[in-house]
């Protein structure tokens, strides 16, 4: 039996309030740091960084970290929210930063131009700073020259252009204000022979606190799945019982939860519990089992997937973990030759497809 999940979700609209883009060409040794917000009024401006942000505030990959106690990031935060400091101020620090480093980077991959967009919005109350770091492309077009006797069309190329609003840019890092925490997606570089993540230690100096949320749902659907190995519908309870948990957790709008909880309500025995901690831990999941971990969009998602079970290769079947738990519906049974019998009752309809 294997157990299969895929992901799908929906995004909501943000507000954004102000907004700044500066550019980085590391490579030539050209930074331009904007003294002015962007025109948000604009519809193509507002749409275009509404895009970015939702895109990047969607992923599975954004880690959760603390800033810290020294960050100058931080610092200027907390100025700004007493009204001692501009956004203007947060934004160039935060570009300057990541241009210096950019500039120290081993690998001329790693120091293409790049444009930052900080921006602050607002989604679901809550005000959050973004930082976006957007990698520019080499894009192609048509290019039409006339000599006066005739015309011809070529194909030129375009350098330092924007990623489309439909993508996802490789780095980013958004700060809640009120809490002061940060959830961030970064990649490594090579900076004097170290390895060094920009974004998160040398931009805006926190700590990660956990591993990402997809991350750690991989994580408890993989331990779950190999302490119940050579028991299917074990692992299928198990599945059930963790979607149980966070729906539980969504529907009463708690966004925090910590592994221990979640072991305690999807596996009975103490020692597989303590298993799944101690392999956690040694993963870099999570540093305990008490560490606070945050429910994203992702996992909200993942809480309405179906669970994809397959026979022999000759059966695949999908369904909700709410039919698995009316025993009325549905049922798997062992034999005693450990043949498996798959009982759904009540349909109303059939669909091949």
């Amino acid at each position: 039996v294997v157990l299969i999940l895929k992901n799908e979700r929906k995004i909501k609209m943000v507000n954004i309030t102000k907004a700044i883009i500066h550019i980085l060409n590391p490579e030539q040794g050209i930074t331009i740091q904007s003294r002015n917000e962007l025109d948000i009024t604009s519809g193509t401006t507002y749409q275009y960084v509404n895009s970015l942000i939702e895109k990047a505030f969607n992923i599975s990959q954004l880690k959760f970290g603390n800033f810290a106690s020294n960050s100058t990031v931080l610092s200027l935060i907390r100025q700004y929210k007493n009204n001692e400091s501009e956004f203007g101020e947060i934004s160039r620090t935060i570009s300057e930063r990541m241009y210096e480093s950019l500039s120290a980077t081993e690998k001329s991959k790693d120091r293409i131009p790049s444009d930052v967009i900080v921006a602050e919005f607002i989604k679901d109350e809550v005000k959050y700073i973004a930082i976006l770091k957007c990698e520019n492309k080499v894009e192609y077009l048509h290019k039409v020259i006339n000599s006066g006797e005739e015309v011809t069309v070529e194909i030129a190329d375009i350098n330092s252009i924007l990623p489309p609003k439909t993508k996802v840019v490789t780095e980013c890092a958004f700060i809640d204000l009120e809490k002061e925490e940060v959830f961030y997606k970064d990649k490594k570089y090579q900076i004097d022979g170290e390895t060094a993540y920009i974004m998160s230690d040398i931009v805006l100096e926190c700590i990660c606190e956990t591993a990402s949320d997809k991350e750690v749902s991989s994580y408890i659907t993989k331990a779950l799945n190999k302490i119940y190995s050579d028991e299917p519908i074990q692992q299928i309870e198990s599945a059930v019982k963790y979607k149980d948990f966070m729906i539980d957790n969504i529907n009463k709008k708690n966004t925090k939860y910590t592994l221990n909880e979640v072991i305690e309500n999807t596996i009975q025995a103490p020692s597989d519990r303590q298993v799944i901690i101690d392999n956690a831990v040694k993963k870099g999941i999570v540093g305990d089992g008490e560490d606070t971990l945050s429910i994203s969009n992702y996992s909200t998602k993942k809480t309405n997937e179906k669970i994809r079970v397959i026979g022999d290769d000759v059966v695949d079947i999908k369904f909700d973990a709410e039919l698995y738990k009316n025993s009325d519906r549905m049922s798997i049974s062992v034999a005693d030759d450990g043949t498996y019998t798959v009982t759904v009752k009540g349909l109303n309809s059939l669909t091949v497809k």
